[in-house]
């Protein structure tokens, strides 16, 4: 429909229409955020304002400090556009910057969704940048800027619930001569300003302690407050379940994958943290490898076909969400070129495969992922732990070729090391999917027990697998009501108590929500198994039948 023929319509008709679509238009704005912080940048010769605010739009619940620039760079005489010379370094510099402030006033806190730019450069001007800010000390890369301007997204979590004062950054660097510019034309950051929310607070929890699959009791308050909890995390990692009970308490089930840490929760869009750790049981058996890491890179020397192989040889099954990929188009680059969010879990002793390219692969494997953007020579890849880099591999510079960690060094490795791989010109399938890593020391724990529903007055019984079993001792324990792990010791009712599998004879309702695991020793090493609950159902009632 053209507007002529919508301004045919009926009138009552045509406010309907345009009623659609300004709720269209309200729906977008509320889904992507709206400007709070914005300056289209015009007039003669911005730059002599440090910082420079003419003309700037803010939101009425922020103060702002307007466009500055760092103390390492010099006003440049342009109009309309933000400019500055100095940038003639060699790589990122503390004091060659542009930097935005915003201060939300007391009572709010802002929600970010993105930073929006256009910029330009000189010939000799800089030819690499980055965006950064004040949430991590300005150490770590946000997005990827670019010398025209871009969009960032600031939708992550570090960027939410803001209610302190905040910076942002745009560095450059690289430019060829001390005279070469470069200037931010117009800006815009869009979010919302939302009144200030109350974090929930944790007090304690019960178990102090416990191994993965545990129903923890964690306590505190305000789990219940506006649009309630969505989200229970132990060091990051979300809880396999939880139900809030009350106000002041949520049950959450530890998730595999988790690990020694804060507890988080997240109740009306506000997020709370425990200021104890929260102590996961599993294993202090000795082993070369830490944490995840990469074990193999293999570039086709033909086409874009890749593949990325990360080990697990930490003795645990690994949540990888917590986990990603960043790659560098070049060894010493400031920003990745793109990043690979990992998904799934992956088992000790298993290797996690990520197929790189769009190319049909010359090597046969079935990947864990696809990843369509490949890569080539002179890359770096970085393996990120939620926000830490914790093992890099650099790839030398020709196309096809092949990356073998070896497997009698310590990994992961935040530092590259050439000493530490075996590093092939010519590309080989032959490894790919295999592994020879040799983590025996660790004891695994596969199959772990299970959760156990049964009615009254039956029997139940928990069972574990071990790796290595020669030389094991078993013990298993019981979470009691004052939220303490004690040894169970056979009787009538237990049997089993220090085997691989406890059976529980002529359950009474009492034993319901009773919740057991087994600690494992060999040799001086001891892993905690899965815990597993015992639910046990009042047995049915069957009503008599008489005969005459």
């Amino acid at each position: 429909m053209d507007l002529r023929t919508l301004y045919q319509l009926k009138a009552p008709a045509f406010s309907r229409i345009f009623g659609v679509l300004f709720l269209l238009i309200l729906s977008f704005t509320d889904s992507y955020g709206q400007s709070i912080f914005s300056n289209p940048i015009t007039g003669t010769n911005p730059n002599t304002a440090n910082p420079y605010t003419a003309g700037q739009l803010v939101n009425p619940n922020i103060t702002v400090s307007g466009i500055g620039r760092g103390s390492g760079i010099t006003g440049s005489n342009t109009n309309n556009r933000y400019n500055a010379t100095g940038w003639n370094i060699g790589s990122l510099g503390a004091t060659q910057y542009f930097e935005f402030v915003l201060t939300p006033s007391a009572g709010y806190a802002i929600n970010f969704t993105s930073f929006e730019y256009t910029g330009q450069a000189s010939g000799t001007g800089p030819t690499s940048f980055a965006f950064r800010s004040s949430v991590d000390s300005f150490t770590g890369n946000i997005g990827t800027a670019t010398v025209s301007g871009t969009t960032i997204s600031l939708s992550g979590a570090a960027f939410q619930n803001i209610t302190q004062t905040i910076r942002f950054r745009i560095y450059a660097w690289g430019a060829s001569g001390g005279t070469g510019t470069f200037s931010i034309n117009d800006f815009t950051f869009n979010g919302q300003v939302v009144a200030a929310c109350t974090q929930p607070v944790i007090t304690s929890f019960l178990p102090a302690s416990a191994p993965v699959n545990t129903l923890v009791k964690i306590s505190g308050n305000g789990f219940q407050n506006g649009s309630g909890t969505t989200s229970v995390k132990f060091n990051g990692v979300p809880a396999t379940s939880f139900t809030v009970i009350s106000n002041t308490l949520i049950e959450a089930v530890i998730p595999v994958g988790a690990t020694t840490g804060a507890v988080t929760i997240t109740t009306n869009n506000c997020t709370g943290t425990s200021a104890a750790s929260y102590t996961i049981l599993s294993s202090n058996c000795s082993t070369l490898y830490a944490d995840l890491f990469i074990s193999e890179l293999y570039d086709a020397q033909v086409g874009d076909g890749g593949v990325i192989e990360l080990y697990n040889g930490t003795g645990a099954t690994i949540n990888m969400t917590q986990y990603s990929i960043l790659r560098y188009g070049n060894i010493g680059d400031a920003a990745p070129s793109y990043t690979i969010p990992l998904t799934g879990t992956l088992a000790s002793g298993s290797v996690y495969l990520i197929r790189i390219g769009n190319d049909a692969p010359v090597c046969t494997f079935t990947p864990n992922m696809t990843y369509s953007t490949g890569f080539n020579a002179n890359d770096a890849f970085e393996l990120v732990k939620n926000t830490t880099v914790i093992d890099v591999v650099n790839a030398p510079n020709n196309a096809g070729y092949s990356v073998i960690r070896l497997n009698t060094v310590p990994a992961p490795n935040s530092t590259f090391v050439d000493s530490e791989w075996n590093t092939s010109s010519s590309e080989s399938c032959a490894d790919i999917g295999l592994q020879n890593y040799n983590n025996s020391t660790t004891t695994v724990i596969a199959p772990q027990p299970v959760n156990a529903i049964i009615c009254e007055n039956q029997t139940a019984s928990f069972t574990v697998g071990v790796s290595n079993p020669a030389g094991v001792t078993y013990q298993w324990k019981i979470l009691n009501s004052s939220g303490n792990w004690v040894n169970v010791t056979n009787s009538a009712t237990y049997s089993g108590a220090t085997t691989a599998t406890l059976t529980v004879n002529n359950v009474p309702i009492s034993f319901n929500g009773n919740q057991y695991y087994c600690f494992v020793n060999i040799s001086g090493c001891q892993e905690s198994s899965h815990a597993a609950m015992l639910t046990v159902k009042t047995k049915p009632v069957t009503a008599g039948i008489y005969f005459n």
